[in-house]
């Protein structure tokens, strides 16, 4: 049967001679009805069946006719390896995401913008760019940290219907955040670096909770501003020695929390609001 060749491939063809071997062009043809490759010389007669090329170091595939296989997988894995455009935002997060698994899963010092970027397959310009150092980078992490356990504590808060609810919904909250998140804060908080840089926004933190609870303590126990003050501090460091505890294992939430309630509100139930305070 006849049939129109298609398609062309153009390797070299060693012909042995009297006098040695010569050079010859090689013109593959790929028939349109069977696709099974034929081969002929310039100045030869047709050959039966294909000519091995392997001993050439070469061999056809589909879609990549005339290409070694070497060049078609480089087109393959290179095609593979494009990076996947992400909305900035989304991006940011997956940097500060795969910083926090690093920190968790192996250590701060496990932390480089090379290792982020390679474990990310994107690259360290790309991690430059939303963080110029690793300072930084540690920097916002412990930002984001924070900034989500006030606003979940302040959402809590809203929510609660009495003080010792109050005082009930934001200590589970922090004991609760503690747990999960605890080791990764106290990474973070022993760099020197991200302790400096975190410093102001930590004291604003705190300055904040401490005046919402003082007001909160004096609209439900009448208690003059500076004891009111002294007592917020107090509280503080019976929640921060509760989510020790917890972190340990030694306690479990729903426990922590139901002590802390009670300490406070009975505490608070019996201070004498008219009691001196020195100062």
């Amino acid at each position: 049967m006849m049939c129109e060749n298609i398609g062309v491939f153009l390797p070299l063809k060693l012909s042995r001679t009297s006098v040695g071997y010569r050079c010859e062009p090689t013109v593959w043809l790929v028939p349109r009805a069977t696709g099974a490759p034929q081969a002929r010389s310039f100045g030869e007669r047709r050959q039966k069946g294909p000519r091995p090329v392997r001993r050439l170091g070469l061999r056809p595939s589909h879609g990549t006719v005339g290409l070694p296989r070497r060049s078609a997988s480089r087109l393959t894995s290179t095609s593979a390896r494009k990076r996947i455009r992400l909305a900035p935002e989304t991006r940011r997060t997956q940097i500060l995401d795969e910083s926090a698994r690093l920190i968790l899963e192996e250590g701060l010092h496990a932390v480089s913008m090379e290792r982020i970027a390679r474990d990310l397959r994107i690259s360290k310009g790309l991690v430059y760019r939303y963080f110029p150092t690793r300072d930084a980078l540690l920097a916002a992490l412990m930002h984001r940290e924070q900034t989500e356990l006030r606003d979940r504590g302040m959402a809590s808060a809203l929510q609660a219907v009495s003080f010792a609810d109050l005082i009930r919904q934001t200590t589970r909250l922090y004991l609760q955040h503690t747990l999960d998140r605890g080791a990764l804060i106290a990474a973070l908080l022993a760099d020197p670096s991200v302790a400096r840089l975190m410093e102001e926004d930590s004291r604003s933190d705190r300055e904040q909770t401490i005046r919402y609870f003082v007001r909160a303590i004096r609209r439900e126990f009448q208690l003059p501003l500076p004891l009111a003050i002294a007592v917020v501090d107090l509280l503080s460091a019976l929640t921060d020695q509760a989510g020790r505890l917890v972190a340990q294992g030694q306690v479990d939430v729903d426990s922590a929390t139901e002590m802390c309630v009670e300490l406070i509100t009975g505490g608070l139930s019996a201070l004498d609001g008219d009691r001196p305070l020195k100062l």
